[in-house]
């Protein structure tokens, strides 16, 4: 990202400017930072935690106030690192994800200025930070190599980028006459050629490439030929028009607001097009960062600069506060789950559909290893997110007590046995619950595996088969599937595989929200859509082959949901919270389905009926 390279070389040549004058002050430096930064950051915050508060659920309201709180303080990524895909597609609960680059700059900022006066006492400091930038760019490439999204988020894979620019400063301060007597012609032409390494990145790479890392350095390098040779040539001049020039000084707020902008609009007309998106973008954007910019920015750093000394001091300290304030106010929102006696108080049906919304798993279980709670445990569940909505209806439906469920489970957690995946998240590891799972040899009455059987395409580091191949999505599992169930073979005689889930349009448009009313509600109930049927039939032939080798029962969601035609709802309320996931509506109407379709399954008898030498196993 080129914004890092602008930032090592903006700021490195602050620092070798005052250091050069010897009055260089860590307390002038970080007021400078704060009054530069903190104005705009304080105004995006506060109105998106206003909009949140009008437009997010609970649970989406509750990671806001997460997300508010480390934004705040510099630390957005070190939160994103722990599970957050980028250019995810799905990413409207997201509006701050952008201040990641944010905090990468700010906690290089903390450490810079001192590394810097270390650097000072070298007597070769250009060939220093060129090892420098060697070194931690090779550790980015090793990385990123490794996945995952740490080497995405964290400063430390970030870093040359940032020395980049402070190279680019050290060179012009060092060799200024130099660059100066570098004819035209060829300022030009590597000029150019670092816009097209910059444009060129923009083309080539995709969110599939390996990056950071060498992906990186490319744009990274480009932005350094525009640093270092842009004066005077025509890519230059261009520039230096007032109208780029003036992009240029509202860049800031406007990097700051445009997600937001992009988020919440996407969350009120989801069937915008992209015009529509693109103008509301741009023109509030624009609008609204040029007023930050003229009547917030401006006016205060120039208190700074000019005030008296006391001025000098409390405006710096009132931004301080402020942003203080305001991540307390995140932590408020996200210890108060995203505050439920908003809906209570102030929007009845918005709580009534909170409740039918909620999923019924995370009321009665806990992520990750859930061992029952009394013995013995009677039924194993494995699986991801998908597996979860299906726990409390398949134990109602064979009357099986949840004290008597065992669950390994977690979102976007990969199970199979054999399978080599890349975590995106690691609040609870994975790898963790993978080896708690095949350490465990109790016997179970019935065993129940189900995940997200079309993901994961790209995260999955050991498939058997190319990735082009036809079906790669499903037949991609089949080694790792079948392994697993030779595995859980010595551990019961009743295993059930839930087949491919069906994705269901429609559905943001029902999120609970301070706006959300009925009328608006039940029109979108009309609304709703399965929207991947055919795919999901088309692997009905490939779990039937599974059953019939390994003697194993198969549940399909298209059997519970599309029986007949597709029933999503029941006319009052969705049975899907989102594209995917059920909700507590949905309960008793696949109880009831569940009932039926697995009726003639032989496992029934043996979920009623538990020997002693069960018990035996269990205990």
């Amino acid at each position: 990202m080129f914004f890092f390279v602008i930032s090592g070389f903006l700021i490195t040549s602050l620092i070798l400017h005052e250091q050069a004058q010897a009055r260089f002050s860590y307390s002038t430096f970080y007021k400078r930072r704060i009054t530069r930064l903190a104005p705009a950051l304080a105004l995006t915050l506060i109105l998106v935690l206003v909009m949140g508060f009008l437009l997010y659920d609970l649970s989406t309201y509750d990671f806001l106030g997460k997300v508010v709180v480390f934004s705040a303080f510099g630390a957005a990524n070190i939160l994103f690192a722990q599970g957050m895909d980028y250019f995810a597609q799905d990413f409207r609960s997201q509006p701050l994800l952008h201040l990641w680059s944010l905090g990468v700059e700010e906690q290089f900022y903390v450490l810079w200025p001192a590394g810097l006066l270390v650097i000072a006492r070298f007597r070769h400091k250009t060939v220093t930070i060129f090892l420098l930038v060697a070194v931690f760019l090779a550790w980015s490439e090793f990385a990123a190599q490794q996945g995952g999204a740490k080497s995405y988020y964290y400063p430390q894979y970030r870093a040359f980028q940032l020395m980049i620019g402070a190279l680019s400063a050290q060179m012009l301060r060092k060799y200024a006459d130099q660059f100066d007597a570098v004819p035209l012609l060829y300022k030009s032409l590597l000029s150019g050629l670092g816009l097209v390494l910059i444009l060129g990145s923009m083309f080539i790479l995709t969110p599939k490439s390996v990056f950071p890392g060498i992906n990186a350095l490319w744009p990274s390098l480009g932005t350094a030929l525009l640093i270092l040779f842009l004066s005077a040539t025509p890519i230059g001049r261009f520039f230096s028009y007032r109208p780029m020039v003036f992009i240029g000084l509202i860049s800031y707020p406007l990097y700051l607001f445009h997600l937001p902008i992009i988020v919440f609009f996407n969350q009120i007309y989801s069937d915008a097009g992209l015009p529509e998106r693109t103008a509301v973008t741009l023109i509030p954007g624009i609008a609204l960062a040029s007023a930050t910019f003229l009547w917030i920015e401006k006016p205060l750093r120039q208190g700074v600069k000019s005030g008296s000394k006391f001025v000098n001091k409390i405006i710096p300290a009132s931004l301080l506060c402020i942003i203080v304030a305001i991540g307390a106010a995140g932590l408020f929102v996200a210890k108060n789950n995203g505050i439920p006696a908003r809906f209570a108080l102030l929007n009845p049906f918005a709580q009534k559909a909170a409740e039918k919304s909620a999923r019924t798993f995370h009321q009665y279980f806990q992520r990750g290893v859930h061992t029952a709670s009394s013995k013995p445990a009677r039924i194993l569940f494995v699986g991801d997110s998908i597996l979860q909505q299906y726990i409390v209806p398949l134990a109602n439906a064979w009357e099986i007590e949840l004290s008597q469920v065992d669950a390994y489970t977690r979102g976007g957690c990969v199970l199979l046995k054999g399978v080599d995946f890349r975590d995106e998240f690691s609040d609870i590891s994975c790898s963790s619950i993978v080896e708690a799972l095949y350490e465990n040899e109790k016997s179970y009455d019935v065993i129940v595996l189900s995940q997200d059987w079309s993901g994961y395409n790209q995260s999955l580091l050991n498939p058997e088969i190319p990735r082009d191949t036809q079906g790669f999505a499903l037949k991609k599992w089949d080694p790792f599937l079948k392994k697993t169930l030779r595995h859980f073979a010595k551990y019961s005689k009743n295993i059930v595989i839930i087949g491919s889930q069906i994705n269901v349009a429609g559905t943001i448009a029902l999120q609970p929200s301070m706006i959300l009313n009925q009328a608006e509600y039940l029109k979108s109930l009309t609304r709703l859509k399965v929207s991947n049927l055919e795919e999901v039939n088309s692997s009905a032939s490939y779990f039937d082959q599974i059953a019939k080798e390994f003697g194993v029962e198969i549940i399909k969601p298209t059997a519970i949901f599309c029986a007949d035609k597709c029933k999503v709802d029941d006319g009052k309320w969705s049975y899907f919270t989102d594209a995917s996931h059920i909700g507590a509506a949905a309960t008793d109407f696949v109880v009831e389905r569940l009932k039926r379709l697995t009726a003639d399954f032989e496992l029934r008898s043996a979920t009623v009926n538990q020997t002693p030498e069960r018990v035996k196993n269990n205990d």
